[in-house]
């Protein structure tokens, strides 16, 4: 993608595909991963912790986990959103194949990251522990409060959000058991088809991440 793109550009106009789904660029790409699938693992740290970004790099690579696509972006000032994302700093996206392992290494990744006063996204999240979800998100019992005056039986939840403690009590993080890879193939096979098929038939088709909670 570096050398695909010019050196200069301004004001260019591009279809919707290309902008959102480059990777459909790419005929079945969703296989590069395997049957077990991948996670996508998406964090960002304050500028004074910007070495974490080659750390994290390392320890991944030392592990010996591919990565067939990785993303390095610089961000500016968040907003006042409770469970706003963005802070400036640096983020990185990287998507890795579901391997032996994972949880032990990222977990170690996840737990650097809050104490550097980052956080991970979660509208990418799938194992995060719900422990950190308050350090890396300070304004969770401000988003609490709201919540539960706009919701107060909690009748909107998610699995996302159950796991992640937003509701209920945050305790039903799971490993990444068969249930997890076949879920996560299953995905990335409805959403190429579903592209795919708009791309041939013009017809319009909305794909959302299983699982999105409140807040995103």
């Amino acid at each position: 993608w570096f050398r695909k793109s010019p050196v200069r550009r301004r004001d260019a106009l591009m279809g919707i595909e290309h902008f959102f789904h480059p990777l459909d660029m790419v005929s079945d790409w969703n296989r590069v991963y395997g049957r077990r699938g991948f996670i996508q693992w998406q964090y960002v740290v304050p500028d004074e912790a910007s070495d974490f970004v080659r750390y994290s790099l390392e320890q991944i690579s030392g592990a010996g986990l591919p990565s067939f696509l990785s993303v390095l972006k610089r961000m500016g000032p968040g907003n006042a959103g409770h469970l706003s994302f963005p802070i400036a700093g640096w983020t990185l996206t990287i998507d890795i194949p579901v391997t032996a392992g994972l949880d032990e290494l990222f977990d170690d990744l996840d737990r650097r990251v809050a104490d550097l006063g980052g956080r991970l996204y979660l509208a990418k999240d799938s194992r995060m522990d719900p422990a950190l979800l308050a350090l890396m998100y300070p304004r969770l019992e401000e988003w609490r409060e709201i919540r539960d005056k706009a919701d107060p039986q909690h009748r909107f939840r998610s699995d996302l959000g159950r796991r992640d403690g937003r509701v209920g009590d945050g305790q039903q993080r799971a490993a990444f058991g068969p249930a997890q890879h076949a879920l996560g193939h299953l995905v990335g096979v409805v959403q190429h088809g579903a592209r795919q098929a708009a791309r041939h038939q013009g017809a319009v088709v909305v794909v959302g991440a299983v699982g999105e909670g409140l807040g995103h």
